[in-house]
């Protein structure tokens, strides 16, 4: 006779099974009665189990939180507005100074050298593209943190 019984998660595993695919543990099985009494302790809790009633909620819970939720209320976005009043006042600003300082722009590129205007060009520009790619940078980075969320 075999002393070494089965575990209650092995015994467990063959009752919802039912011994399909499970040789070594079937012929204890067989042979071990104390472990045939605890395979039928399970097999009549889970028969149990199976014919408890199902609950059945008489409350309608979806009507019940759509009536408690408030429609929305149409917002002007303030940080857009105000994004937008303070491009519309720089370039107003721009625009003036430029306006008054057209003749001295025009003088100042034409007594520079061409290398000096050049080299502010090329100043400028590579800036340009450093913070825009800056930018597209920090961007793709929220776009993988938010993605990731």
């Amino acid at each position: 006779m075999n002393t070494t019984h089965l575990t209650d998660q092995q015994l467990q595993l063959f009752v919802f099974q039912q011994g399909h695919g499970l040789e070594p543990w079937t012929t204890h099985m067989a042979t071990c009665k104390d472990c045939q009494l605890k395979a039928t302790l399970y097999r009549s809790v889970l028969e149990e189990v199976a014919n408890l009633e199902k609950p059945v909620f008489n409350v309608d819970l979806a009507s019940q939180v759509i009536s408690q939720i408030e429609p929305a209320k149409s917002r002007i976005d303030f940080s857009r507005v105000i994004v937008g009043v303070t491009l519309f006042s720089m370039l107003s600003w721009l625009c003036i100074i430029f306006h008054w300082t057209s003749h001295e722009l025009a003088t100042l590129f034409t007594r520079l050298s061409a290398m000096a205007t050049y080299l502010i060009l090329l100043t400028g520009s590579s800036l340009l593209i450093f913070l825009v790619i800056s930018l597209y940078q920090e961007f793709q980075g929220k776009m993988k943190r938010l993605t990731l969320s």
